[in-house]
């Protein structure tokens, strides 16, 4: 091999291997924020599942949280499912949910 070639497989194994480093660090970083987010849960904050459902923590048992959604309904999720905090993006709005509710205007009634 001369060294024209030498520096050209030098120059295609930085390009193969460089973009496939930065990727993994930034899906690591990814990984470590998630988890910390996960671990320091704690009642009242609002948060965001996998599925997009939001809602807000009520309590943390072991690896399982207890979320309460728009309508009071309290469901428990494993903290895995927790993606993201809504109050770090602008927070979700407690509203207190009424029989007014029924005759929204904008889901009318079939």
């Amino acid at each position: 091999m001369n060294g024209t070639q030498l520096v050209l497989l030098l120059v295609l194994a930085v390009l193969v291997i460089l973009p496939s480093f930065m990727t993994m660090r930034a899906q690591r970083k990814r990984q470590n924020q998630m988890k910390e987010l996960q671990s320091s849960l704690t009642p009242g904050q609002n948060v965001i599942t996998a599925g997009g459902l939001h809602g807000t923590v009520v309590e943390k048992h072991g690896e399982q949280i207890d979320l309460r959604v728009k309508d009071g309904t309290v469901m428990t999720f494993d903290t895995m499912a927790i993606v993201r905090s809504a109050d770090a993006i602008g927070g979700v709005a407690e509203t207190d949910v009424t029989a007014d509710d029924d005759n929204d205007e904008r889901f009318p009634r079939l």
